[in-house]
Parts: structure tokens; C-alpha cells; sequence
């Protein structure tokens, strides 16, 4: 998925004024947290990220966690827009539906990869 097409698409499920720019931030954060916290951890998937600013080609750059896992965007997205607009109990909805697509893909690297510093297992 493209930053283009998870702003998109958060757009169309959840309608805001709030700048594409702020949008792209809150990509670059948490894609920057997926690397630290979980990619830079294992073997076979570090990455090196910079963020994303004013000069990302928004319409080909793709974000860091693949399909089937990239939800995670959109419903992030869909989150942090209602703490925006101070709507708590969409919120707090909300929350919990990223949380759950983040632990899938948290899961999904976690058993496909190996973490750092552990031997593979040999039979």
C-alpha cells in the first residue's frame, strides 16, 4: 500500500478536513516505530528509514508493513483522526481495531522471522 492510498482510503471511511501533511507525519511515526520496535529486531528485515517529508512521492513511496497486514494504516489513520476531532468514543473504537491489526503483523513477522541473537533451531 502507497501513503496515497492509505490517506485515501482513511479519507473516504472517515471524513475530515485535517491536511494530507499531518496525515503523512503520523505515516512517518509510526512506520518509524514498526522499524525500531519490530522490522530492525529480526533477521531478514532490517530496513533503514528516514521518515517521510514534504519531497516523499506520496503516490509510489510504499509504507513498510505489506498486504495482507497493511490495514494497519487506514485504521491507523481512521485513530489518530478522531483524537484529532476530540471524538473519544470513536476513538477508543478505534484504538482497538489498529490494535488488533498491528498484533497481527506483529505476530505475522514474529513467526515468518527469526529475532536477532537467536540460533536457528536444527533437527
Amino acid at each position: 500500500m502507497t501513503i496515497y492510498q492509505a490517506i485515501t482510503e482513511a479519507d473516504h471511511l472517515c471524513h475530515n478536513d485535517i491536511e494530507p501533511e499531518l496525515k503523512l507525519q503520523w505515516l512517518s511515526r509510526l512506520d518509524g516505530q514498526l522499524a525500531d520496535r519490530v522490522l530492525n529486531k529480526h533477521c531478514g528485515t532490517k530496513v533503514e528509514f528516514d521518515g517521510y517529508g514534504e519531497d516523499t512521492d506520496t503516490a509510489s513511496t510504499e509504507l513498510l508493513a505489506k498486504p495482507p497486514y497493511d490495514e494497519l494504516y487506514v485504521r491507523y489513520l481512521i485513530m489518530q483522526i478522531y483524537l484529532a476531532q476530540e471524538d473519544i468514543e470513536r476513538y477508543n473504537n478505534a484504538a482497538l481495531v489498529y490494535a488488533e491489526a498491528l498484533r497481527r503483523w506483529e505476530n505475522h513477522i514474529n513467526t515468518t522471522y527469526r529475532p536477532h541473537g537467536v540460533p536457528a533451531l536444527r533437527f
